[in-house]
């Protein structure tokens, strides 16, 4: 047991600033492809899981991020984009039932939207200062 947390204190506090950087580039990009991706493979998480995690997942763990922070990443790109993007039919359907159009919706979302990002990307880098694996 004491093995391990002297390995994940090594690992944290031996990762340079530059590479913390250029990490945390790396987890925000990962999640604003995954963002664009979800518009290209509309209403398919596993289409774009299929498409994204083979690119991400290695360069990732070049810069020594785990796949599981990966994966969050891509859930927080996925999830978030899933209610702003007009390719989902649910969203679509949705705004028809309550009469809204979608540029009303999105001028009224893209706010929460900015906000949702920043807050997911806080999150990211508290899981890669942290070495969430």
């Amino acid at each position: 047991m004491k093995n391990s947390i002297n390995k994940k204190e090594e690992s944290i506090s031996g990762i340079g600033v530059k590479s913390f950087v250029t990490a945390i580039l790396v987890i925000f990009i990962m999640m604003i492809l995954t963002y664009l991706l979800t518009l290209m493979v509309p209403g398919s998480v596993a289409g774009t899981y299929e498409e994204c995690v083979p690119l991400v997942v290695p360069i990732a763990q070049a810069f020594d991020i785990s796949a599981q922070l990966c994966i969050v990443a891509f859930a927080f790109g996925d999830g978030f984009s899933n209610v702003f993007y007009p390719t989902n039919p649910v969203l679509l359907i949705s705004l028809g039932l309550v009469n809204v159009s979608y540029g009303d919706w999105v001028k009224w979302s893209a706010k929460f939207q900015i906000v949702n990002i920043l807050l997911t990307s806080l999150l990211l880098l508290v899981g890669l200062a942290i070495g969430y694996s």
